[in-house]
């Protein structure tokens, strides 16, 4: 697969679009059993908002067909921009906790978990941000699910 290609489709059975979307980017030439895989969703309210966070329908269907390729599955997010709300209200929100459970994924507030500053030089400029040391040390596959 070429690292700049892109798949469209129109909605018309999201399983199935999803398992295509996965099967188009050769997944599971990817993914092994033994990966580590950390899936972050847009939740950027507290609730589902249509178009503005991530579908738990979407997350739901697509955690179904991660979860049995790979041993180990985490979804995660941290806390609300400026501390407006916590990724654990979120997490209820958007019914994580029960998906969560019923599909064998483990759930993680990232603005929890110990961290640790990472600096790099990007396009010139030193920046320094402070990231999970769960993103750094223990995931091998890092997928952001948007809409």
């Amino acid at each position: 697969m070429d690292d700049n290609s892109v798949y469209f489709s129109k909605v018309t059975n999201l399983k199935e679009d999803i398992k295509k979307n996965l099967e188009f980017i050769n997944w599971k030439n990817i993914l092994k059993s033994d990966s580590t895989v950390f899936v972050k969703p847009n939740f950027t309210f507290p609730y589902y908002k249509e178009g503005i966070t991530t579908s738990p329908d979407l997350i739901k269907y697509f955690l179904e067909i991660l979860k049995p390729r790979v041993d180990n599955v985490i979804l995660g997010e941290s806390n609300g921009g400026n501390h407006s709300f916590t990724s654990d209200d979120a997490f209820k929100g958007h019914n994580m906790p029960e998906i969560c459970k019923e599909i064998g994924v483990e759930l993680v507030n990232l603005s929890k978990l110990p961290s640790q500053k990472v600096k790099d030089n990007i396009n010139g400029k030193q920046v320094e941000v402070e990231l999970p040391q769960l993103l750094l040390d223990d995931v091998d596959c890092f997928i952001s699910v948007v809409f």
